[in-house]
């Protein structure tokens, strides 16, 4: 199975969630892919305060709704072709909660840290099902990280 990386952020943060990172397949393509590893950090400057960022993993059961900045992925051995997964970051438009279920990762960290979160062993990968327009969605809040400069930086590695 080939490997891949996925870089993304949000830079509107705010009471309600706002997605980092979202990966799907599309009909022609159908293929399940899987999420190993996520890094996950704050890149502006601190606020005065302390401020918690709650994140969100879960899987996406449709991308009819989604809108954001098409976000190019790359294979970790140059040897391996295109990944034929489609992703997007810098959500602006969030899908409608029903279409966010289950969650499969949820988790706070201070603006101050980066989180760095490795599945154990293969069974602790998130799988997204070979069904059209489905597959997994990272997404975080915080009412008090806000403001010019408050962006959150993602990183996704999967295989496909």
């Amino acid at each position: 199975m080939p490997y891949y990386a996925v870089g993304g952020n949000q830079a509107t943060m705010a009471a309600s969630y706002k997605g980092t990172i979202a990966t799907w397949t599309v009909t022609a393509t159908l293929k399940r892919h899987k999420w190993y590893e996520i890094i996950i950090g704050a890149t502006g400057n601190p606020n005065a305060t302390d401020t918690a960022i709650q994140v969100d993993v879960s899987r996406l059961l449709a991308t009819t709704s989604l809108a954001g900045t098409a976000a190019s992925n790359g294979p970790l051995d140059p040897g391996d072709g295109a990944s034929v997964i489609s992703n997007l970051t810098s959500i602006t438009t969030e899908p409608n909660a029903a279409l966010i279920t289950p969650s499969l990762m949820n988790f706070g960290l201070n603006q101050r840290n980066t989180t760095r979160w490795i599945a154990a062993q293969e069974s602790q990968y998130f799988v997204a099902p070979t069904t059209n327009l489905n597959g997994l969605y990272m997404r975080a809040l915080s009412p008090n990280y806000t403001g010019s400069g408050a962006t959150l930086a993602t990183q996704v590695y999967y295989m496909e």
